[in-house]
């Protein structure tokens, strides 16, 4: 059974303005030592589940972050339209869960100081999901 984290990785892995990162996309945190640039994925939040009236819709809106990282700022610039071209408006046409629609939130830019001199910098970017799960 697919999850929204398995739909999530299989389009950032295989969508064309991202093949710079090719697999080095990972859930909540990068591996150590991952080679830059990578992406990272991770929820952010959620709306809850839809109701009307004593119905359950089985819609939720979950809201996910996208973490760009690389060691060049116009790197983070290129693979953060890369994700934004691969998520804003994404669906998924069957399966459960189904990816409804995806809506593009904000984005804004950090870096990773842990890294010492090898300072790494970070796009973030944040989607509300629409999400059938039944």
């Amino acid at each position: 059974m697919a999850t929204v984290g398995s739909l999530l990785f299989t389009r950032l892995t295989t969508f064309a303005g991202l093949s710079a990162v090719g697999a080095r996309v990972y859930p909540v945190r990068a591996k150590q030592g991952a080679a830059a640039p990578y992406v990272v994925y991770l929820t952010a939040g959620s709306a809850g589940r839809e109701s009307k009236m004593a119905a359950d819709t089985r819609i939720e809106r979950p809201r996910i972050q996208v973490d760009v990282v690389s060691k060049s700022f116009d790197e983070i610039e290129l693979l953060g339209q890369g994700v934004k071209d691969a998520l804003n408006r994404w669906e998924t046409s069957a399966g459960v869960p189904q990816i409804e629609t995806t809506f593009f939130l904000g984005e804004r830019d950090d870096w990773d100081a842990e890294r010492g001199p090898d300072d790494l910098l970070r796009r973030i970017l944040e989607f509300q999901l629409v999400v059938r799960t039944a």
